[in-house]
């Protein structure tokens, strides 16, 4: 068995020094660019996190019934969009499991396996009810 110079079908090609010296130096500029634009990225997240740190301890001191309500607020919205990705959660899972019945009515296999989950039996995420189903 001897030795080939090829990988996956291809042949390599032997670039130049020239050409290798160029990627090389491309690759060390995209990379220095990509960690510079991630190092930004993140100090404006954090001037934005501090920002705001600020802005809720200036309103705990200036008014604290205002903190509270806004707390209050944020905390019932949160619960809303929660809410709602747990309808679209089960409303996912429904069809699909409706989906998946109806592929194994069509195959006839669907004596030898279980049935899909019922409605109101849990949303089907691990730890809610019923056991996590294995791939």
């Amino acid at each position: 068995m001897g030795i080939h110079h090829r990988r996956h079908g291809l042949r390599m090609q032997k670039d130049s020094l020239l050409t290798r010296i160029l990627k090389i130096i491309l690759a060390v500029i995209v990379t220095v660019l990509a960690v510079s634009a991630l190092a930004a990225v993140t100090a404006l997240l954090l001037y934005g996190l501090v920002l705001a740190a600020v802005a809720l301890v200036l309103l705990f001191i200036l008014s604290p019934e205002d903190l509270r309500a806004f707390v209050k607020t944020a905390g019932e919205r949160i619960d809303g969009w929660i809410g709602r990705l747990e309808g679209l959660w089960r409303s996912v899972k429904e069809g699909l499991d409706a989906w998946g019945a109806r592929e194994m009515a069509a195959r006839g296999e669907g004596d030898n396996e279980r049935p899909p989950a019922q409605t109101g039996q849990g949303d089907g995420l691990p730890g809610a009810g019923e056991p996590p189903e294995k791939a």
